[in-house]
């Protein structure tokens, strides 16, 4: 979010105001939400025809192989665009958050899929007792 703004900074040549920075925040805080909130109940939807209808279920071993996957995917993208999002460093002279920001987030992301991999069965517990299942 603060990497679409300072863009809309640079596009325009100058500040944003403040009122727009609330409205653009709480527009995307909204959207979330209600993504969340739509996603939530199909997922329990999903979840409660399949434990009325059938009996196969994902054993904890395929989940954690999923989940495992789910980590390398990560890890793969964020090793593919890290050297690239490094380039501001060759040439400091014109330094953004932008800059700083989207380096830390890829970092973000590999530590994510790195936490993914080794410890899969803490991801595994807790989608667990998100989806109401321990």
């Amino acid at each position: 979010m603060i990497m679409l703004l300072a863009s809309v900074e640079q596009y325009t040549n100058h500040q944003i105001n403040t009122g727009w920075y609330i409205t653009i925040v709480s527009s995307i805080l909204i959207t979330g939400l209600i993504s969340a909130f739509f996603l939530n109940r199909t997922a329990n939807s999903v979840l409660s025809y399949n434990d009325n209808k059938t009996t196969h279920s994902l054993n904890n071993s395929t989940e954690k192989l999923i989940l495992q996957v789910a980590g390398i995917y990560f890890i793969v993208t964020a090793l593919a665009q890290l050297p690239r999002s490094l380039s501001f460093l060759v040439q400091p002279a014109d330094l953004y958050m932008q800059s700083f920001m989207f380096p830390a987030g890829l970092l973000f992301q590999l530590i994510i899929g790195l936490w993914l991999i080794s410890n899969s069965s803490f991801w595994l517990g807790l989608l667990q007792k998100l989806r109401g299942r321990q």
